[in-house]
């Protein structure tokens, strides 16, 4: 039941990824407002608060047909926490370029009034010591905690504008499966690891792109220059920087990581654009100091996401691609610490810009 409430938890914050969505009805030059968003409405028909505020009404446009500067996702994330009594928003450390990194615990505010009972509950949980009848104890009154990781490859853009969807429907959701979930978890997001490599994409990107939808991979807003955004200030992928703690980012984030252990971590990315949607498990070989436990549960997080994937009508796939035999990624560093590593790759990339059309002649927006 503890596992089991957290897969409807992942399989949720999966779907978001797919902002941006999938077009395939978009001519080559199509005014910039022709998005075709409705395929993939997130929880159509829930009814949700009007005191929360959407991306749209702070942002001035629809997720999805814009990368987000990072000021103004930070300030979203403010004016809902600000909005709601599901959200505390803490900051964990500050970039090179000054630009501050938060997490956001969103639960349920009875959740909130013992959120620090549930911590330390949930170390103890951690501690081998623990006895098995113990554990089950705590179990038993424990919500789950999943740990959410966006935007660790700055130019891997739409996962920050998908964690904003995400807090969004987690704050202003008023349906019954939401209320339920949010009783069952404490979830935590990091909505941009990398917020200076972020930055120097977006700023190049609007900069670069048209003013109608293109999606001709000539064009210039799909030729991102060197050094591109993937890494921070320094140019150091902070994605190979969970063990050795390099960088302020990943000192302040292990930090706070380590203040929770939560029982499961993903880490969203983008891939190809000719490549649609990767989700659990992923190729082997695997690193053999990862637990025993770690492959079957891999399999039922994955054949969740598959599930929810196949009803979406979304393309994926497994087991194809994406190692876990270095322990210093996203994926991979959480497992070592108890949880389960995930990764999560959704079509796109910086080539991509907000709209490409791939080798199967399919414009992904």
């Amino acid at each position: 039941m503890f596992f089991r409430r957290l897969t409807s938890v992942i399989a949720f914050c999966h779907l978001a990824l797919m902002v941006p969505t999938n077009a395939q009805d978009i001519g080559r030059e199509t005014a910039q407002d022709d998005f075709d968003l409705d395929r993939f409405a997130f929880a159509p028909g829930i009814s949700v608060s009007p005191d929360i505020p959407t991306p749209e009404s702070y942002l001035g446009y629809e997720l999805g047909t814009q990368y987000t500067l990072y000021a103004d996702v930070v300030g979203y994330i403010r004016a809902v926490t600000e909005a709601s009594d599901r959200i505390s928003m803490h900051e964990y450390a500050r970039t090179y370029e000054d630009r501050p990194l938060h997490y956001l615990i969103i639960t349920s505010p009875n959740n909130h009034a013992r959120i620090e009972t549930i911590r330390e509950n949930n170390l103890k949980l951690a501690d081998p010591s623990l006895s098995a009848a113990e554990a089950s104890d705590l179990i038993s009154s424990q919500p789950v905690i999943p740990w959410l990781s966006y935007n660790v490859h700055g130019n891997e853009p739409s996962s920050t504008e998908a964690a904003m969807q995400v807090i969004y429907q987690l704050a202003a959701n008023q349906d019954a499966a939401t209320l339920e979930l949010l009783d069952a978890a404490v979830v935590i997001i990091d909505p941009t690891i990398n917020p200076d490599g972020r930055d120097r994409y977006v700023y190049w990107y609007r900069s670069m792109q048209s003013h109608v939808l293109n999606q001709n991979r000539a064009d210039i807003e799909h030729s991102e220059p060197w050094p591109g955004g993937r890494t921070n200030h320094y140019w150091f992928d902070l994605n190979r920087d969970w063990v050795w703690l390099v960088h302020p980012e990943s000192r302040g984030r292990l930090e706070a990581y380590g203040n929770w252990l939560p029982q499961i971590h993903v880490d969203y990315h983008e891939q190809s654009a000719n490549s649609n949607y990767f989700t659990m498990p992923g190729q082997t070989p695997r690193n053999l100091n990862l637990p025993d436990e770690y492959e079957p549960w891999a399999e039922v997080f994955g054949q969740a996401n598959a599930r929810a994937f196949d009803e979406a009508q979304i393309n994926y796939f497994t087991r194809e691609s994406f190692d876990f035999f270095y322990p210093g990624y996203g994926s991979s560093y959480p497992s070592n610490l108890g949880a389960i590593g995930m990764l999560a790759e959704q079509g796109g990339g910086s080539g991509s810009a907000r709209a490409v059309e791939t080798d199967d002649a399919v414009d992904w927006v």
